[in-house]
């Protein structure tokens, strides 16, 4: 939506951007995200194709293996440890797959985040003109790259930023540490006006804190029932279990191997820069839990996806230290162990409870430029966040109704009870909240996504429903996708 806007203006506006419906408004809180659109719009053009199919690509997924694995092979400064590290990368990027498979911001942020930590260690070991201009522009396309990342990551710099100026009090790394800071909070709180948005935000989750658990806020309880469920265990989901702890297991020991041999040396200023990386990472998994706690699930807060994209720089590390005290076919035979239940899953693709609900098939597609071409811009359009969102990514103008969250989302009785009456109890409500209600495979048959990344059942029965409604009249079938128009 937003690479369609700059491409319609040519500049960084996006006002145009309908802010009356949800959907509008949604995606105007990320309209400060402009360098994902951006460079979609650039290769669009460059390569003359659509946006969407430019979109779907994975543009930066070789980046962010590249970042991870030139940042171990900094720590360490070995080249060997590159290849390893990027091993690593490939193998556990099962979680976040969805995302890398397309021009997904998170994967942008997380790019530009691994290089900005290349580019300081680079500065305080070399101290080369090159790093530090290197810096500012990975600075400059870093904050307005994914508004989440960068003011989470907060903790993990301000840790840098003590941890360096303890150990060597250098002061041209640490200098630049806080123009990043600075730079990160003038962005967001200042120009962005993220304060006036996000100190409600902020009183409003703490409010209910009694009621906040380690998965994130407490949603109301007539919706717990229909929150979507994990598929009974296979040998798939078994793997990802066993692959997760593995992830647990490489960064627990490293970091327990490294803080014993720190406390026998009792000096802080001989901190090696795996040392002050550890610090820091264990900084941020406790600022992301707490984080995950108030808000919405997230690639920029999730504790789980931070400690996997930290294991390629964990594992070399790692792998350096079995190195050091086994024979070549003993530590090849643990990276093979350590590997290959995480590359399975990655190649193979697993299907997690996001990722269909995150697709649209062909059939889906169609139905949905059908309903672009065939449904007047003024008529109001129901359907789930995913599909509301693929709708407006082909250029759809029409208004979207999702029901709205609230804070913490769907915690509320009412917005609960909403949702659950539009898609489950009594869809032909949702006549008064819009005129054409689109319903496919998605719905019925693997998910329903909402505002707040809150994933609930499919609802098998919904199509029928409307079928059966007075209120609403089918216009439109296929094999599994269906739009009805009210009365």
């Amino acid at each position: 939506m937003l690479a369609n806007q700059i491409a319609a203006t040519n500049h960084l506006s996006f006002q145009a951007i309908s802010g009356n419906s949800v959907l509008g408004k949604f995606a105007k809180n990320f309209a400060r995200n402009f360098v994902s659109p951006l460079i979609v719009t650039i290769f669009s053009e460059i390569l003359g194709i659509d946006r969407n199919t430019v979109n779907s690509l994975p543009l930066f997924s070789a980046q962010l293996v590249i970042a991870q694995g030139i940042l171990a092979y900094k720590i360490t400064r070995k080249k060997i440890v590159f290849l390893i590290a990027s091993l690593f990368a490939v193998s556990f990027q099962y979680i976040q797959l969805p995302i890398l498979d397309m021009a997904h911001r998170v994967t942008l942020g997380w790019v530009f985040f691994f290089f900005l930590a290349y580019t300081i260690v680079s500065i305080r070991d070399n101290k080369q003109a090159r790093y530090t201009v290197a810096f500012i522009i990975f600075l400059l396309a870093f904050i307005p790259s994914y508004q989440t990342l960068s003011i989470a990551c907060i903790p993990f710099f301000s840790t840098l930023f003590i941890l360096i100026w303890i150990s060597e009090k250098e002061t041209t790394t640490s200098h630049l540490i806080i123009i990043l800071l600075v730079g990160v909070v003038s962005y967001y709180i200042i120009i962005a006006g993220w304060a006036s948005r996000l100190i409600p935000i902020v009183i409003a989750s703490i409010h209910g804190v009694s009621n906040l658990t380690i998965s994130g806020p407490t949603i109301a309880e007539p919706l717990e029932r229909y929150l979507y469920q994990q598929p009974e265990a296979t040998i798939r989901s078994s793997l990802f279990l066993v692959s997760s702890l593995t992830a647990i297991l490489i960064l627990g020991s490293t970091s327990l191997y490294r803080g014993y041999l720190v406390y026998r040396s009792k000096n802080l200023r001989n901190l090696s820069w795996f040392d002050i990386i550890i610090i820091c990472v264990i900084v941020q998994g406790v600022a992301n839990t707490f984080l995950s706690m108030l808000f919405s699930a997230s690639g920029g807060i999730d504790p789980r996806l931070l400690a996997l994209l930290f294991v390629p720089i964990f594992g070399s590390r790692l792998y350096s230290i079995v190195k050091r005290n086994y024979s070549p076919s003993v530590r090849h035979v643990f990276i093979l162990v350590i590997i290959i239940p995480a590359l399975f899953l990655t190649v193979t693709q697993p299907l997690t409870p996001h990722t269909n609900l995150i697709s649209v098939s062909q059939e889906e597609v169609t139905q949905i430029e059908w309903a672009n071409k065939q449904i007047p811009d003024e008529e109001i359009i129901v359907s789930d966040f995913n599909i509301a969102s693929a709708y407006k990514a082909i250029g759809g103008n029409g208004e979207i109704y999702l029901p709205p969250a609230g804070t913490p989302p769907y915690s509320k009785q009412r917005t609960a009870q909403q949702l659950i009456d539009i898609y489950y109890e009594n869809p032909s409500v949702a006549s008064t909240h819009g005129d054409v209600y689109l319903v496919n495979e998605q719905l019925e048959e693997q998910g329903i996504f909402h505002l707040g990344s809150i994933t609930t059942k499919p609802n098998a029965d919904l199509g029928r429903q409307l079928d059966k409604s007075p209120r609403w009249n089918r216009i439109y079938s296929s094999k599994n996708s269906k739009i009805f128009r009210g009365r």
